[in-house]
């Protein structure tokens, strides 16, 4: 094609300069797409290569380009293909096609322009970035994770992590694997609590899994804190996923001792939750899962009230499921029944009602017959409030396992015990509410606020970020008006980075969580202020 058919070609009579040759294949862009039209496509490339030549100074094609299924079969060569070699002349040429594209020029000829650069530069990196970052601004995602995928298929494994870090959902099984055998330990945990952060939990788990084959023993770095880790075995029960809890959990436990680190479950923010964990895991598979879930939610969030009315409700719907209920937990889980309030079988309840009648209404007229009572099934009683709770075993430990650790979390289970025994006392004594100081529903309404901004934060942040807002409202509650005031100035400075949501820029997602993080920490900062109010 010479440049007077290349000039037919683009519908312009001469090449004045500037962008008007860019404009006018643009243009035509539009009604040439290379899916549609592949050998019109291949002429007005033709064309647009040959004006362009001509401006350069350099040769133009003698040939008429290929369409894009002839370019794509195999040379006609006696030994294998292999890419054109990239020059540093080649390389920049297309990035001066990219500059050279106008801002208003359609998604698809960036596009276009990374997919030739692809092709002809097949061993560089660059094109192939060009080519997923115009595909995700053309909202192509399913070409742009293909993109990815023929990328690290080719060698370049950078863009199999980058892909982890985008589109975390996306991660098959294969590359969960590839990237256990090729990404530091590290990494994963991060894309696992990236996932955490999707709510997607087993995905986080097989994540999970590839992070402790890749960490093996003695790693040099450790893995997240045990905060990290009960967090993670909670949401797993959350979702009803007890098997994956239990072994998260045992694979833990088997990296803390033998690292030695007995006291790893002492420290005051997970003292208190593991004793709980523990008998979340203890309890079978068989266990309701609607109960399973209330649990964990109470366990997370420490809402006992809410567990005992979603009992009621199971007590109510599903009587037989609700009384095997209460028998494994007095059987596995003396705590959490503790934080039922000792529910009884709804049989057992039935049974009391009718015994009440009886007692009201006085014995059967029939004579002869027996009393309705002697006939009442018998069933276990719950146990007296000053009977000590059954031991609980952990369930995925080894027989073998060193008695200075099961001694700690003997001590443990004391503590939650109490802990337990604490706040069932303080919510049966919340209506009376005549001995608060003045100003102390607002030192409550910021914990409340409090509380809602944490659990906003990331698994990862939420241990220091939550201890650290909690310290501050209780500033408040302490009267220290001036140390509050300097807190609540620096507030957003010492929380940018637990307040920041990592992606929110290109995830709609991460958008409306970022955007209920802003409101949560708004809500809270307005609380701090209205605790000195006068």
């Amino acid at each position: 094609m010479d440049f007077q058919e290349a000039l037919r070609e683009l519908d312009v009579e001469a090449d004045p300069g500037g962008d008007v040759i860019r404009r006018a294949y643009l243009r035509k862009l539009k009604t040439r797409k290379p899916e549609t039209d592949p050998e019109g496509f291949a002429r007005l490339r033709e064309a647009y290569e040959t004006v362009l030549a001509r401006r350069e100074g350099r040769e133009a094609p003698r040939t008429q380009a290929a369409p894009l299924e002839e370019a794509a079969k195999p040379a006609p060569e006696s030994g294998p293909t292999s890419p054109v070699v990239a020059t540093p002349a080649s390389l920049e040429r297309f990035r001066a096609e990219f500059r050279a594209l106008p801002p208003d020029a359609p998604p698809e000829a960036p596009v276009d322009v990374a997919r030739r650069a692809v092709e002809a530069l097949q061993d560089e990196v660059e094109p192939r970035q060009w080519l997923v970052e115009a595909l995700l601004a053309a909202d192509r995602v399913p070409e742009a994770l293909a993109a990815y995928r023929d990328a690290y298929r080719q060698g370049h494994l950078g863009f199999l992590a980058e892909l982890a870090q985008r589109f975390p959902r996306a991660l098959e099984d294969a590359e969960i694997s590839l990237l256990g055998r090729s990404a530091p330990h590290r990494f994963l945990w991060m894309v696992a609590n990236r996932l955490l952060e999707l709510d997607e939990v087993a995905h986080a788990w097989k994540v999970g899994q590839a992070a402790f084959e890749r960490m093996g023993n003695n790693p040099e770095e450790p893995p997240p804190p045990p905060g990290w880790f009960v967090q993670f075995v909670l949401l797993l029960h959350l979702n009803v996923l007890p098997g994956p809890a239990r072994e998260l959990a045992q694979r833990y436990v088997a990296w803390v001792k033998a690292e030695g680190l007995s006291d790893a479950f002492a420290s005051e923010e997970v003292a208190p939750l593991w004793p709980l964990v523990l008998e979340l895991n203890a309890l079978p598979d068989t266990f309701s899962g609607t109960l399973r879930r209330t649990l964990a939610k109470v366990v997370l969030d420490g809402h006992v009230e809410r567990a005992r009315a979603a009992f009621l409700a199971l007590a109510k719907v599903r009587p037989e499921e609700a009384t095997d209920a209460v028998h494994l937990l007095r059987q596995h889980a003396p705590l959490l029944y503790l934080a039922l309030d000792r529910p009884a079988p709804p049989e057992a309840r039935k049974d009391r009602r009718g015994e009440r009648r009886r007692k009201e209404t006085g014995p059967s007229p029939k004579a002869g017959d027996a009393s309705p009572a002697a006939q009442a099934p018998s069933l276990p009683a719950p146990k007296a409030a000053s009977a000590a709770p059954e031991p609980v075993a952990d369930p995925w430990g080894p027989k073998g396992a060193s008695r200075g650790f099961k001694v700690a979390l003997g001590v443990l289970g004391v503590v939650a015990l109490l802990v337990v025994a604490l706040v069932v006392q303080n919510l049966r004594s919340r209506p009376d509410v005549g001995s608060r100081v003045p100003g102390q529903e607002r030192v409550e309404a910021a914990r409340q606020a409090a509380f809602g901004l944490c659990v906003q934060f990331s698994i990862l942040d939420r241990s220091k970020g939550c201890n650290y807002l909690q310290s501050v409202v209780k500033l408040g509650d302490q009267g220290d008006c001036k140390a509050l005031y300097d807190e609540r100035i620096a507030l957003r400075t010492r929380l940018e980075n637990q307040l920041a949501v990592f992606g929110a820029k290109d995830d709609p997602t991460l958008r409306d969580r970022q955007r209920k993080m802003d409101e949560a920490f708004t809500a809270f900062e307005q609380a701090l202020g209205r605790i000195c109010q006068r």
